[in-house]
């Protein structure tokens, strides 16, 4: 992991739908800066969108992190602000995990067919 990673604070552009408090937009700030910490190389900028479509829905988050010019993207669903950020917080630190270890971000393994013949 590239020390330079945490050399600076990461920008956090927070973006909330109706009904969503701002100290989960607080939350949410946080726990992406501390992806930093699990970054190979520097965040430029990262944004999470925070929304529910309707009272009773569970909470939506989004949120892509720009590392020189890479993005990497997660997106969760969960019954509380903090399930759901918490949630893509994981799904981050993994796909970073990946970054750090020289995978592609978009790798997936291919299965081949193989027929008998004869």
């Amino acid at each position: 992991m590239a020390e330079a990673s945490t050399d600076r604070p990461v920008d956090v552009q927070v973006q909330r739908g109706a009904g969503i408090p701002a100290r989960a937009a607080e939350y949410a700030e946080g726990t992406l800066r501390t992806l930093a910490y699990h970054a190979p190389r520097p965040i430029r900028h990262a944004t999470v969108t925070l929304m529910r479509m309707d009272g009773d829905q569970p909470i939506t988050v989004h949120a892509t992190l720009d590392i020189e010019g890479l993005p990497v993207r997660a997106h969760a669903v969960g019954d509380s602000i903090a399930e759901a950020v918490d949630l893509v917080r994981e799904k981050l630190h993994g796909r970073l995990a990946r970054l750090s270890d020289g995978m592609r971000l978009d790798y997936r393994p291919r299965l081949r067919v193989v027929t008998g013949e004869g």
